[in-house]
């Protein structure tokens, strides 16, 4: 794997154009003034454990839809008066997948809902998705839900090659 390939991609385009794939038929937008920071502690002490945001430097994006499924049911939902989100914060990390050109991309996605107050089963969502390109269209190949239960957070999103020999992997 190239040392391209490991890296995230830094083209606006490419991110928007995950995005919409990912979330089909939705409103996408970024929205430049917001940032987040999930790392706990926000400000760590000496000695104190640290877990760091992998997505703290990424932007924020505001994707407008009712939820897709399950999980997003339930971390779109405020407990004490059952009404339901339909606005997502969402920060991404989009790689190209390695030996498929600009034809594959993976994208890592970390998000909440706006105005949600969800159970601890669901808090929030992070979800590794695999797209491939149709001639102009993209759409989802693969994906995985991350454990959601006292969700909040991931601490750390790379592409590596495990095996070592360069090649592609069945996922």
């Amino acid at each position: 794997m190239g040392s391209d390939d490991s890296k995230p991609v830094s083209d606006e385009r490419v991110r928007l154009t995950a995005l919409q794939a990912v979330f089909s038929g939705m409103q996408v937008r970024a929205d430049p003034l917001r940032s987040l920071n999930d790392s706990f502690p926000e400000k760590p002490k000496p000695g104190d454990l640290f877990f760091p945001d992998a997505f703290s430097d990424e932007s924020v994006y505001e994707v407008i839809g009712k939820p897709m499924n399950k999980a997003e049911s339930w971390a779109a939902e405020d407990i004490i008066t059952g009404k339901t989100s339909d606005t997502r914060q969402v920060r991404i990390k989009v790689f190209r997948w390695p030996n498929e050109n600009d034809d594959g991309l993976l994208v890592a996605l970390q998000y909440t809902f706006l105005g949600a107050n969800p159970a601890m089963s669901c808090p929030s969502i992070g979800v590794l998705i695999r797209l491939t390109r149709k001639l102009a269209d993209w759409e989802v190949r693969n994906e995985y839900l991350l454990e959601t239960m006292h969700h909040h957070s991931v601490q750390m999103v790379q592409l590596l090659d495990l095996t070592g020999d360069g090649r592609d992997e069945q996922w």
